[in-house]
Order: structure tokens, then sequence, then C-alpha cells
């Protein structure tokens, strides 16, 4: 073994080279320079001037804004954020904030407050949807399907996702049986039926609520068909406006009323019955009848309109009462009250007896003819001869000139017996009487009504 005298790498004996650095260890050696020490000496540090202090610290200030900021954006623009965002907006019902949040991939909608109006009021009566639109979207559990969905789209802020809040528009198909009707929707012309059975596809639509309308005139009557739906999906729902007429006869207790069907006259009785339509029908319509007075309309009990093909209704008014209600609740009262204050002693009357009688009048002791009673009643008892009164009415004829105001005309016959002693004959009298009475209700009334007196029009002596 031998060591390179060049580099001190071991070698075989043998070898002639070195096999690491290639000497010849057959050569000359030559004597291997001495390495001279080289001091290198480092120029002095100079330092910073004031105007690299400042501009350092502005870099490190503005590299530590830049790190707040993106912080805060990173809390204020982030999914949960944009999320709570839209839920506020959707819970003000603010047609143009939506209008301002949401977007849409349909290019047949353009988003604006005005198309938005179904979903805004779907929002307004559906309080609880708020709340589950609220849950679908912090879990992320909407898809594009649904009617409102969230879609991460670009960029905001350079850095950070945005969501889109994306609404999906319907479609439905709108159908009528008649031709030329038109069909309407949330107060909007959209066609006019060409055909029988005919159906139309309209749309784009934001999703929500819809008042749907199809009318036509047929044979001079107005038909009509009217729905309110809640369409959230295209095609979840499509509408048939059926319209069909239905036939009914009316009849009442008065000969001549007014027909009204769901606050429209449609037509009038003539002697107490009369036949309409067709009319179009739909569920909820209500039947009455009206008569006009002076001081307004009188109405009669209504009902419900059925869906039959032809009925037949009997609408009474409150005013049905026989001849003998009005005798039995004022007259025969009355003539037995005039006539027990008549007959009876002065010490025997009693204030109540005043206010009894007074209870038949209209307008009590007010009225003229409490006096015009009471005075008679006196001059009877103070004539010695006259003892006693006897009297039999009969009611002829009732007529309604008002709401509550009647004309009764009366056939009244009186007959005075006096005393023995006085040698005078019995007075007979007969008289043809014009009344006015006014009516109300009266739950201790057999009938539920009562009347009283308002005045005396005309007297008339049948005996002479």
């Amino acid at each position: 073994m031998k060591f390179c005298p060049n580099c001190g790498t071991e070698n075989n004996s043998e070898t002639r080279f070195c096999k690491e650095c290639g000497h010849d260890f057959n050569g000359e050696v030559k004597e291997t320079p001495q390495q001279k020490s080289i001091t290198v000496t480092k120029p002095d540090m100079k330092a910073l001037t004031k105007t690299q202090k400042i501009i350092a610290a502005v870099v490190v200030v503005a590299l530590l804004a830049l790190l707040g900021g993106y912080k805060i954006g990173e809390k204020a623009y982030s999914k949960e954020s944009q999320v709570d965002n839209y839920i506020e907006i959707l819970a003000s019902a603010d047609a143009e904030r939506i209008a301002d949040a949401v977007k849409t991939n349909d290019p047949n909608f353009k988003v604006t407050a005005e198309s938005l109006a179904p979903y805004v009021r779907y929002l307004e009566e559906n309080k609880s949807y708020v709340s589950q639109i609220s849950s679908a979207l912090r879990q992320d559990s909407l898809y594009n399907g649904d009617e409102i969905y969230l879609e991460q789209k670009g960029k905001t802020m350079l850095f950070f996702d945005n969501y889109d809040l994306v609404i999906n528009p319907v479609y439905f198909n709108v159908g009528v049986n008649v031709k030329d009707a038109a069909i309407s929707i949330n107060g909007e012309n959209v066609a006019t039926s060409t055909v029988e059975d005919y159906t139309t596809e309209v749309g784009p639509y934001a999703p929500g609520v819809f008042e749907l309308n199809a009318a036509a005139e047929i044979n001079g009557y107005e038909f009509e068909n009217k729905t309110k739906e809640t369409i959230l999906y295209s095609h979840e729902w499509d509408a048939y406006l059926h319209i069909e007429g239905v036939e009914f006869e009316v009849s009442s207790n008065q000969d001549i009323a007014d027909v009204y069907l769901d606050g429209e006259k449609i037509g009038n009785l003539t002697d107490g019955s009369g036949t309409f339509g067709p009319v179009s029908w739909s569920e909820g319509m209500m039947l009455e009848l009206g008569m006009d007075f002076p001081s307004g309309t009188l109405k009669s009990e209504s009902v419900e309109l059925s869906d039959y093909n032809y009925d037949y209704y009997y609408l009474s008014f409150p005013n049905d009462f026989s001849y003998q209600t009005v005798v039995d609740e004022l007259f025969g009262p009355l003539t037995r009250k005039i006539v027990y204050m008549s007959e009876a002693d002065e010490s025997s009357l009693k204030e109540k007896d005043n206010e009894d009688l007074a209870s038949y009048l209209t307008g009590g002791k007010d009225n003229e003819l409490y006096t015009r009673f009471t005075e008679y009643a006196k001059v009877f008892r103070d004539n010695a001869d006259a003892k006693y009164l006897s009297w039999n009415l009969e009611v002829t004829d009732i007529t309604q000139t008002d709401v509550n105001l009647y004309t009764v005309t009366m056939d009244f016959e009186l007959t005075t017996t006096y005393s023995y002693d006085s040698n005078r004959d019995d007075l007979e009298e007969a008289y043809e009487y014009t009344f006015i009475i006014e009516s109300f209700e009266d739950s201790d009334s057999w009938d539920g009504i009562g009347f009283t007196l308002s005045e005396i029009t005309s007297k008339v002596d049948t005996l002479n």
C-alpha cells in the first residue's frame, strides 16, 4: 500500500496512478506550493436613513393591513355571511331588495320587483316558509331544481367565493272548455281561447301565488271561473278553468224583490218568483234578495248557490209575519190598555199603566198619540154615565213602505155602554183607520218581531 503524495489517498502498491487525483507515482515529485492565507475584510454596514426607516415602517403596516383586511374579508364574505344576508332579505319581503339580490339562469325571465310579485306574496302569506328556506340554505340542502337555491359563481373581492341566490321561474298549462274565453293571471290577460277545450302553456313567472281567471259571455250571460293557487315548480299544477252555467228558481214571501248573486243584481222577482241563469258557478257564491226603500235596502236571508244544473230556493225577508201577528203584538194589547185605563177608577191607576201605554208608541210619551189616548181615557172615566167599552178590530191590509215601516189598514168597531139610570142608548161606532207602524227585532215574541204605533194617518167613519 502506498499513499499519494498529492492528495494523501491510499492506493495499491502496484498502482502507477492515484485513483483519486491521477498522480503519476513514477514521475517527478513536485513540491506543492504552500497556500497563502487571504483575509477578507467585510465593509462596515451603514445605518438606515430616516427616510428608509419610514418606508420600511409603511411597508410593514401595509402588509399587516392587507393581512388584517383579508381576515376581515374572509369572515364578511364567507358563505355563511352571504347566506345570512340572503335570509334577511327574504324575510323582509321587500320586492326591490329581493330583485337586487336574486339571479336567474332562465334567459326568458327578467328579475324585477314587478316580476317577483307572486313570490313576494307567497313570502307575505306564508311566514313559516322563510324559516324553512333559511334552514335549507344554511344546510346547503337546496338543489338547482328547487324554486330557489345557492350557486357558487366566481369570486368576490378577488379572493373569496361568491354565492348567487338563484330563482327558478315556473311554467304551467292553463285550459278552458269554451271558445273566446279571456284568460288572465294576476290581473293580466295572457290568452284568449280560440277553440273549445283550449290549453296553452304560460310562463315564465316567479314561483308563488297566482290568481287565475277565465271569463266568457255565453247567451248574454257573463261566465267566470276564478281560483287562487300556489305554484312553486314548473308544471307542478296545471289549471283547467271549467266554465259551466247553472240555472235556478227563486221564490219569496215578497211579491217584488231584486235578486243578487255575490252582491251583483242579476234580475228581480215578479209575483214572488223568478227563474235565472245560466250563470257561471264557482264555490262559495251567495244568493240573496233585496228590497230598496228610502232609508236603505232590506236584505233577505242568504244561501250558498249549489253546483246543480237546476235548483230551487225559497228566500224570506224578516218581514215575514201575518196580519194576526200585528194584532197580537200591537193593536190588541194597545186597545186593551186604553180600555182598561178608561174603565178603571182614577185611584187604581199607576204610573206603570202610563209607561205600558207609552211602550206601544214610537217615541213613547213624546208621541202625540200618548196624549190623545190618555185624554180619551180620562174623559171616559169622568163621564158618570159611561160604564164600559167593547170593541172589535180586523187588519185588512199591510204594505211595507220602508225597511222598518209599514202602512196598516184596519176596521175598528167600538161600543160604549151607559148606565141604566142615564136612559141613554149604547153608542155604536165603526171606523176604517190607516196607521203607520214601525217594526223591531223582539226575541221575546213568537215571530221574533215587535211593533210600535207611529201615527194615525186617516180615520173614516164607516157608519155615517
